[in-house]
């Protein structure tokens, strides 16, 4: 579960770099077929949108 949630947080964090980067993240997760999880809730009832 550990590894799951830091997972969750390197991706998270990954595309928080992408928006202010570059504002094409999401036609480059497209472009590489990549499948994000838009939200997703963990057992104390945070949201965490990716």
């Amino acid at each position: 579960m550990k590894k799951l949630l830091l997972l969750l947080v390197f991706f998270y964090g990954l595309q928080a770099t992408w928006a202010q980067t570059d504002s094409s993240a999401f036609l480059f997760a497209k472009r590489h077929k990549f499948r994000y999880i838009s939200e997703i809730k963990n057992d104390s009832g945070f949201i965490y949108k990716l």
